[in-house]
């Protein structure tokens, strides 16, 4: 999977996601702590969960969460495109990897909240003018 897909992939399933789940998961982002290794911080973790944590002990050690949402293939393939974000086209140690998959997904949901941003502001402005218009 190249790049451009992958991203195109993570923006097209963010974009379901309320604004409140989109923020909760931006900070968690934020904070550090998406980890692709661990089911309960990694993509489908996160999108998946009850309530946000990044230890698999807060959801009795099994990340059901995880489980439940991997049954499902867009998902899956959700999760592939994480993967490969973080993925650049030279050999990288772990943890760089995932610094620039952590880059990367800050990225895609700045975006998709930028993009409802500008939603919201275009609505607010046809509302100002059918008012004016009524008048």
């Amino acid at each position: 999977m190249k790049l451009a897909r992958a991203i195109e992939i993570l923006a097209d399933r963010v974009r379901t996601w309320t604004d409140e789940k989109l923020a909760i998961v931006l900070a968690f982002a934020e904070d550090g702590k998406m980890q692709y290794s661990n089911p309960c911080c990694c993509f489908l973790g996160v999108e998946s969960f009850d309530v946000m944590h990044d230890d698999r002990s807060a959801c009795g050690g099994y990340a059901m969460h995880y489980h439940r949402a991997v049954a499902d293939e867009g998902s899956r393939l959700a999760e592939e495109a994480y993967y490969q974000i973080g993925q650049p086209l030279v050999f990288l140690r772990y943890q760089e990897e995932q610094a620039e998959r952590t880059r990367q997904f800050i990225a895609i949901l700045r975006a998709e909240i930028a993009r409802r941003d500008a939603t919201a502001d275009r609505i607010r402005g046809y509302i100002k003018a059918a008012v004016h218009a009524g008048e």
